[in-house]
């Protein structure tokens, strides 16, 4: 019996994520560390790891917290490429507007150009934040 296959068994029913892999390897670690002490009180092998994975017992709670996390890291994405999204319509709105007005009012359009850049930062800021949530654990 491989505790490996044992601690994959536990897991199958978890989205993958940096989460998933991160704790199994984890359990995997607490788990061998423990079939290793008790191999040396005198236990055989598989029997050790019978009592290892008996007295970890059911994992329902971690993969509520696992699925928890996952869902939030999902939802903060979504939320800020939404935000993005937004920035970049408001962003042509507020262009076309500053140049409809100085087309129909001043006539002048290197005046207009300033205040156009100016509010292209605002989807640049939030493509930044985008693409941050990405790496959000």
């Amino acid at each position: 019996m491989d505790l490996r296959k044992q601690v994959e068994k536990m897991f199958k029913e978890i989205p993958k994520g940096t989460v998933k892999k991160s704790l199994m390897d984890e359990i995997l670690e607490n788990l061998t560390d423990k079939v290793n002490d008790l191999v040396e009180e005198g236990m055989e092998e598989s029997e050790a790891i019978k009592i290892a994975l008996d007295e970890f017992g059911d994992i329902d709670e971690i993969k509520d917290v696992i699925v928890e996390q996952e869902f939030t890291r999902h939802y903060k994405r979504s939320v800020a490429k939404k935000k993005f999204e937004f920035s970049i319509l408001g962003s042509i709105l507020i262009i076309a507007t500053i140049n409809v007005f100085d087309y129909l009012y001043l006539k002048n359009f290197n005046v207009m150009i300033i205040p156009s850049i100016l509010v292209l930062w605002w989807p640049i800021t939030m493509f930044y934040v985008w693409r941050r949530t990405k790496y959000i654990k």
